[in-house]
């Protein structure tokens, strides 16, 4: 059963990372680069200059990367455990 667990952690962390590489390359660097570079202002403005100090996606991209350490550290504790229970 903890098998079953996971490896579906596994899949949700996956698909967390996947997200978090494409959150980061939206993001525009210094240089006005990135993926966000070719949508037209008005969504650039939405997302990037956002009315708080913070930027919107600069916000989703700090939750992504705090869902990521929480899967990355649940699965390596399931690993040990379970690995564990197989000696």
């Amino acid at each position: 059963m903890k098998n079953m667990v996971v490896i579906f952690l596994k899949f949700i962390h996956y698909s967390i990372c996947f997200c978090l590489i494409f959150i980061i390359l939206l993001q525009s660097s210094k240089d006005g680069g990135g993926i966000m570079g070719i949508f037209n202002s008005s969504i650039r403005e939405k997302f990037l200059d956002y009315p708080s100090n913070i930027s919107l996606i600069k916000k989703i991209t700090a939750i992504i990367i705090c869902m990521f350490l929480f899967t990355s550290l649940i699965i390596t504790r399931l690993s040990t455990t379970l690995n564990a229970c197989l000696l």
